[in-house]
């Protein structure tokens, strides 16, 4: 995979103090972006020792470049002049300019859609048209989904069918997986920054973590809606590099109405593997060929790899939650569980199996009864919620998660000095369930604690490799 540094200084001073540290992180070539400098001076650029690219994009494009014409003409064709590499001119440029520019050095011809991305028979026509006026077509969009980044795949393999040389991009977070899979997008090259301060577009990973990464990296993720508030991608990244493997761990937003785009987006991309957070911890499994014995007991799962070319599901939230209560026994234990979803599926069979009286509580209530038949516990009304002491209390919804209603999943009167409150919620650290049951005198367990249980198992499934649980519980801490 070649490399691009895409540098956004604001003066060639700063800029050639990038090309040097560029070069030494292993970047294959540089990209100076003109429209981000006061001064524009391609000459002093005459003796950096990687290839060059000189860009000028402007505003329509989503550069900062708002001169003329005439103007931008002088720029490239002194940059070609003066030796650079290659020119980067917008597909509905001039033809005059690709005509003059051509002479002297290679041309990139660009078009960059910041609002959607089309179909794949489109984005061929568009790097199709690019390719006649350049030596390398380059387009970049918007993706807004999965079905986007599938479009993207698709048309990579078409026009490299046709022989056409290029460089296709995904751009926004859900893009990244674009970048770091250059090669199997057959792209000519992919872009890159120096840091995550510097990216010229969203999306960007850094010139160092590209290098690390290398062409044909393991990919793992975690799919959702929503995703933001995950921490699983820096627990999992942070995992890897300790360890040395030459991996990447990435969010995908996935709505309910694209959950059966999954087995198509983890083959086209190879995806090795991704975990599952709410709402699909169920509804997952129509998808699957093979459920192993937690998922069968819980009919939820929470990890999903692609093994052999068939999707095989795991459970290691039932793990987490060992994990959360290992020092404390359950047996004989009066439990309440709120909620009925695929968390509380896997904290009731990890209960089951240590003996403890499972109560579960749920605005589900046909759902919730249903679970406490399958785990030989109560269902409980709120109305019945006070005739009943607990010793413990799980948090199994999402109430009090960032980005979700802060109400407590039961009434106040339900918690009391001497309980032990868990909350599965993890961001933000204390919840509103855990400040409540703190104030009264309670234990509490947050959340992190289950996702250091399942991430330790899960990495385990993705790599082989054992976790660094240290390593997570100061991920937490900081």
């Amino acid at each position: 995979m070649n490399i691009c540094a895409s540098l956004t200084d604001a003066d060639s001073q700063s800029s050639l103090l990038s090309c040097s540290l560029a070069n030494s992180q292993g970047a294959d070539m540089v990209e100076i972006r003109f429209d981000f400098q006061k001064k524009i001076c391609p000459e002093d650029y005459i003796d950096v020792p990687i290839p060059k690219i000189a860009t000028l994009r402007e505003a329509s494009e989503g550069g900062r470049f708002f001169g003329t014409k005439e103007e931008k003409m002088a720029v490239l064709s002194s940059a070609a002049d003066v030796g650079f590499d290659y020119i980067d001119i917008e597909l509905d440029e001039n033809t005059e300019v690709f005509t003059k520019c051509a002479k002297t050095c290679k041309i990139i011809c660009s078009h960059h859609d910041f609002s959607k991305t089309p179909s794949p028979e489109e984005i061929v026509s568009t790097l199709k048209e690019a390719f006649e006026f350049s030596d390398i077509a380059k387009a970049a969009y918007a993706t807004c989904g999965i079905r986007d980044l599938l479009a993207l795949k698709e048309a990579s393999e078409l026009a490299y069918s046709e022989g056409i040389k290029f460089v296709l991009i995904g751009m926004n977070e859900l893009g990244a997986i674009t970048r770091v899979r250059a090669s199997l997008m057959r792209s000519e090259f992919t872009f890159a920054s120096l840091s995550l301060d510097t990216q010229s577009a969203p999306g960007q990973l850094t010139v160092q973590e590209m290098k690390r990464l290398g062409d044909v990296p393991l990919v793992c993720g975690v799919i959702g809606d929503p995703i933001s508030h995950s921490m699983s991608p820096a627990i999992h990244n942070a995992l890897m590099a300790s360890s040395g493997i030459k991996g990447i761990y990435l969010p995908f937003r996935f709505s309910k109405d694209e959950l059966p785009l999954l087995p198509d987006l983890m083959r086209s991309y190879g995806i090795k593997g991704v975990n599952v957070t709410i709402p699909h911890k169920e509804n997952i499994l129509t998808y699957l060929d093979t459920l192993t014995d937690s998922v069968k007991e819980t009919n939820a799962t929470n990890t999903v790899i692609l093994e052999n070319n068939c999707f095989v599901g795991y459970n290691t939230d039932i793990q987490g939650f060992d994990y959360a209560f290992s020092d404390l026994s359950l047996k004989g234990k009066n439990v309440l569980v709120a909620g009925s979803g695929g968390a509380a599926a896997s904290c009731c069979s990890f209960l089951h199996a240590f003996d403890a009286n499972i109560h579960i509580h749920s605005r589900n209530a046909k759902k919730a009864e249903a679970m406490a038949k399958r785990f030989k516990g109560k269902f409980l009304s709120e109305n019945e919620l006070s005739e009943q002491r607990f010793d413990v209390l799980i948090n199994c919804t999402p109430l009090g998660m960032k980005g979700f209603p802060s109400d407590l999943p039961v009434p106040k009167e339900c918690i009391g000095e001497g309980m032990v409150v868990m909350d599965v919620v993890y961001n933000p650290h204390i919840t509103p369930l855990l400040a409540e049951a703190s104030s009264k005198g309670a234990s509490i367990i947050p959340g992190n604690e289950m996702l250091i249980g399942q991430a330790e198992e899960s990495f385990f499934i993705f790599t082989g490799e054992k976790a660094n649980k240290a390593l997570m519980h100061e991920i937490f801490c900081t």
